[in-house]
């Protein structure tokens, strides 16, 4: 059977990657990019390739330039145009609705499914939860301690 050869988003982008000039940032996008982004995701969703695999690299791209080339502001913008495509969105919603019904479908299998119950309005919470007012304590510690080292007294 042969592998079905994935769909060049990335190589469709890449192209409006430049070398910054002056700036802490490595590389930077052209102005065009967005609107690159927005054709080639034009482009994948009407080949019929497979979308989340062409997407998950893209992705990829923009977490390697914000993260390991020191690009933040290129990977946001890959991110943004990504994010706001309504389309995207989908495709990754039908495969987390996927997974979840293949997990069911697997505890199921295994007899490890339990059945699912809302919490009870008239019970207490559960003892593993914190509650409200314990949060507030650390941040008060912090805070005198913030305060007395302002002072030059900790």
């Amino acid at each position: 059977m042969d592998a079905e050869i994935p769909f060049p988003l990335v190589g469709l982008i890449t192209p409006f990657l430049r070398r910054a000039r002056r700036g802490p940032e490595r590389y930077c996008l052209v102005d065009q990019a967005e609107a690159a982004i927005a054709v080639a995701l034009d482009a994948l969703f009407s080949s019929g390739a497979a979308v989340v695999p062409a997407l998950d690299e893209l992705y990829g791209l923009s977490v390697v330039l914000e993260v390991e080339q020191g690009s933040p502001t290129a990977g946001l913008r890959i991110r943004a145009v990504l994010d706001a495509d309504p389309r995207v969105v989908e495709a990754y919603g039908q495969g987390v609705r996927r997974a979840q019904s293949m997990e069911r479908s697997f505890q199921n299998f295994n007899g490890e499914r339990q059945a699912r119950r809302a919490p009870k309005i008239d019970q207490p919470a559960p003892k593993l939860g914190l509650e409200l007012r314990q949060l507030g304590r650390g941040f008060d510690r912090d805070r005198a301690r913030a305060q007395a080292a302002a002072k030059g007294g900790y």
